[in-house]
């Protein structure tokens, strides 16, 4: 499966500044998403109607970034759909390795070896689920889309972080070993 898409923004202003604009959009009921912001962290879905079973939910973290702030996360689906997910897949592949383990057995032993059919079902259960994924990430992007004008109208003076740049928590850790090196 593909990475989830990935929202890397900075700011030119203080985390605690970037969270509560975010905060007070959110108060006011008119915007487009609903969410919640923490102490570091914000977590954005679309408002109402508007959301369905595959919409997706944004999860960003808020880090110091070059005197300013970096907005890090990805976009998913929400996460009890996740976790089930993770469970179909983690069902599937377990039935797909007793099945061709149960087939080799019985082929060696001279029986009629049913355990692989077993085992071929359930790759096509597999392949059909992540199917369903795939036709859910394509119903969702539009949706992304708005949640990332959501952000940008938000933070209109945010850029992008380029690809190459290191994960916050590499500087943290970089700034950590200069002081106490």
């Amino acid at each position: 499966m593909r990475a989830r898409p990935l929202v890397d923004i900075e700011v030119q202003a203080p985390p605690d500044e970037v969270l509560d604009r975010f905060r007070q959009c959110l108060d006011t009921g008119m915007c487009t998403c609903e969410g919640s912001v923490g102490n570091k962290e914000l977590s954005l879905v679309l408002a109402g109607e508007a959301r369905h079973v595959f919409s997706p939910w944004v999860s960003l973290e808020a880090h110091t970034w070059k005197g300013g702030t970096r907005l890090r996360g990805h976009f998913g689906p929400h996460p009890n759909l996740w976790t089930l997910f993770v469970f179909i897949y983690a069902t599937w592949v377990v039935v797909f390795i007793v099945g061709s383990v149960l087939g080799y057995v019985q082929f060696v032993m001279g029986e009629s070896p049913w355990g692989l059919w077993v085992a071929i079902g359930a790759g096509f259960a597999q392949a059909i689920a992540c199917g369903v994924d795939l036709v859910g990430r394509s119903f969702g992007r539009r949706q992304m889309d708005i949640l990332r004008t959501f952000i940008g109208s938000t933070l209109p003076e945010a850029q992008e972080v380029p690809a190459d740049a290191p994960l916050p928590h590499q500087v943290d850790d970089l700034q950590d070993a200069a002081a106490h090196g």
